[in-house]
C-alpha cells in the first residue's frame, strides 16, 4: 500500500508541477484533483446516486470548500 501511495503521490506531483509550469491556474488544478477525489468516494460507501448529486452541485461544493478552508487553517 505504501508503495502504491508513493507512486500515486509522485505522479500527482509531477503532473501538477508540469501544469503549473505551463501556466495553468492553481485553483483549476486543485478543482480537478478534488473532483477526482470525490469521484473515488463511490468506492468507500457513497452511492452512485449520491455521487451524481455531488457532481451536479460541484460548483456549489467547490465554493463551499473554498470558503471553509480559511476557517480551519489557523485552528
Amino acid at each position: 500500500m505504501q508503495y502504491q501511495s508513493t507512486r500515486v503521490n509522485t505522479a500527482i506531483h509531477v503532473l501538477t508541477s508540469d501544469y503549473l509550469k505551463q501556466g495553468y491556474h492553481p485553483e483549476a488544478i486543485a478543482n480537478v484533483l478534488f473532483s477526482g477525489w470525490l469521484r473515488l468516494s463511490v468506492f468507500y460507501g457513497v452511492s452512485e446516486k449520491e455521487w451524481q448529486k455531488m457532481d451536479y452541485y460541484l460548483v456549489e461544493i467547490l465554493t463551499a470548500v473554498r470558503d471553509y478552508i480559511p476557517t480551519i487553517i489557523n485552528k
